[in-house]
C-alpha cells in the first residue's frame, strides 16, 4: 500500500512540536517534495469536532471514554487523510500519532496496555511511521513555556507530565530503530537541523 514517507513528530505539550512541523514541511517543500501535515487528533471534520472535546471540553472524561475518542479520531485521520496521501507518493508530516496514547492515557492515566494495543491496532489500520521524532523537554520547563490557557491535558500538571515523559523515553528505548530523540531545550534553530538531517536519512531510504 505504502509509497510515501510517513514521519511523526511526538513530544510532551510545550515540546515544540508544532514550530517543528512547519519548518520541516518548508523545508521538505523548498526540495520539491509534496508534503501533507496532519494532526492528532484533528485533519478531518470529524477529528477536529472530537479534538475540541478532548482537549477543551469541562466535562471529565472516563481515562477508557478517553482513549476510545482518540482512537475514533485516530481511525478518521488514518482512512480519509494519511493512506491516501501515502498512497499518492506524498511526504506525510504529524503532530502526535499512536505513541501519544500510550505516553498520554497509558503511562499519564493508567490505561491497561493489553487495550491500547487492541485500540490502536484497528485504529491506525496497521500504519507505522517511517520515523517518529520525540522532542524530550522538562515538564517544568516546557508548561513554562505555554503562552495560551491550558487545555484539558496541559493543566493535569507536572507530575501527570513527568509520567507523560517517562513513557515516550521509555518507547524510544524499546524501539531506538523507530525513534529519534532530540534535545528539546536546545535553540529552535539546533533542533530544525537535527530533524533536517533525520528526514534526509528516512527519505533516502523509504
Amino acid at each position: 500500500m505504502k509509497k510515501g514517507t510517513f514521519i511523526v513528530i511526538e513530544g510532551i505539550d510545550g515540546s515544540g512540536k508544532t514550530t517543528q512541523v512547519d519548518r520541516l514541511k518548508a523545508f521538505l517543500s523548498e526540495r520539491g517534495h509534496r508534503v501533507l501535515i496532519t494532526r492528532d487528533p484533528g485533519s478531518t471534520a470529524l477529528g477536529e469536532k472530537l479534538r475540541e472535546v478532548l482537549l477543551y471540553s469541562r466535562q471529565a472524561i472516563d481515562p477508557v471514554a478517553e482513549t476510545m475518542l482518540y482512537a475514533a479520531a485516530r481511525a478518521q485521520h488514518v482512512s480519509e487523510r494519511i493512506i491516501p496521501a501515502l498512497r499518492g507518493d506524498v511526504v506525510v508530516v504529524s503532530d502526535r500519532f499512536f505513541g501519544s496514547m500510550y505516553a498520554y492515557q497509558g503511562w499519564g492515566k493508567g490505561v491497561d496496555r493489553d487495550l491500547l494495543d487492541v485500540v490502536n491496532r484497528h485504529s491506525c489500520r496497521g500504519l507505522i511511521p517511517d520515523a517518529v521524532i520525540l522532542l524530550d523537554i522538562d515538564p517544568a520547563l516546557s508548561l513554562s513555556r505555554l503562552k495560551r490557557p491550558a487545555d484539558r491535558m496541559e493543566s493535569e500538571g507536572q507530575e501527570f507530565m513527568q509520567r507523560v515523559r517517562r513513557g515516550y523515553l521509555d518507547m524510544a528505548r524499546k524501539s531506538p530503530s523507530l525513534y529519534t530523540v532530540i534535545d528539546a531545550s536546545l535553540p529552535v534553530d539546533e533542533i530544525a537541523l537535527q530533524i533536517r538531517r533525520m528526514a534526509e536519512s528516512c527519505l533516502k531510504t523509504t
